[in-house]
């Protein structure tokens, strides 16, 4: 292997950057699905204290399963969704939603285009574990992600599948009138809680897609924190992201690659009608 080859720099630059966005992710969505997060510990703290039964609840929650797996450029999580409306998997649905989020706000401020996707679907990860290994995720499911993706998603942004936003909206109940004593309490309050919180982070975008708000009002309050325990400045992180997104529309123009230059425009876009939510 020639090491002073394009090709083999090229091939460890995408390598460095598919750590870097499985790091983000990682650095987000473990903190918020991990019991032993200093901010879990005092939301369980204060629901001792308040609702004691829901602290139980909370105490015995299984643990968040989250799957990761990847290839070439790609990285992929995944986890199973459950099979009732009150034993859906909202931790690990929410830390994946959150930690997609995280990570393409994150990439573009260290100067990464990326484009992803979020759906639900049919599919099973029993094939990785039969040696013992990893699991892994095959099925139908992982070619709608990659088919809405590569033929949807258009320029660097997140959608959704219209069938996973419709899922979210049917898990999320209004328990405001439920017996807060009843047994399913915690458990129907705590899931739907979630599902709230996650279909906060999608907008329509003027194509009418379900688009991940990365940078909306709800990540901004949510990502700032980790940021800060990272050492970055949320506005200056934010403030790099947009430049960078300049400093690429101003290359895809002088090399006269417009088409580029119009998905890259999209982004800026996007991200200076959230800015005020980074200040």
């Amino acid at each position: 292997i020639d090491k002073d080859s394009e090709a083999f720099k090229s091939m460890i630059r995408t390598i460095k950057i598919v750590q870097r966005v499985r790091e983000d992710f990682t650095q987000f969505a473990n903190g918020l699905v991990d019991d032993e997060n200093p901010e879990n510990i005092q939301e369980l703290e204060d629901l001792s204290k308040s609702k004691p039964h829901m602290a139980d609840f909370w105490k015995n929650r299984p643990p968040a399963n989250i799957g990761r797996m990847s290839f070439s450029d790609t990285n992929i999580w995944f986890c199973s969704v459950g099979n009732e409306q009150i034993d859906f998997s909202s931790r690990e649905i929410t830390g994946i939603i959150s930690g997609m989020a995280f990570a393409q706000l994150l990439s573009l401020f260290r100067g990464v285009i990326c484009r992803g996707s979020l759906t639900v679907g049919v599919g099973s990860d029993i094939l990785g574990s039969i040696d013992g290994g990893a699991p892994e995720i095959y099925g139908p499911v992982l070619v709608d992600a990659h088919k809405l993706e590569s033929e949807k998603a258009d320029y660097p942004r997140v959608i959704a599948s219209d069938a996973l936003v419709s899922l979210l909206a049917n898990l999320q109940v209004d328990f405001s009138g439920l017996d807060s004593e009843s047994p399913n309490f915690p458990k129907i309050a705590y899931h739907s809680t979630n599902f709230g919180i996650c279909r906060e982070m999608f907008y329509r975008d003027a194509d009418g897609a379900f688009a991940l708000d990365y940078a909306g009002v709800h990540a901004a309050n949510t990502f700032k924190s980790t940021m800060v325990e990272m050492n970055l400045d949320p506005a200056e992180t934010y403030s790099k992201a947009m430049e960078f997104i300049k400093n690429e529309i101003g290359r895809h123009t002088a090399n006269r690659n417009f088409r580029h230059t119009l998905r890259n425009k999209r982004v800026l876009e996007y991200l200076e009608s959230r800015s005020e939510h980074w200040k």
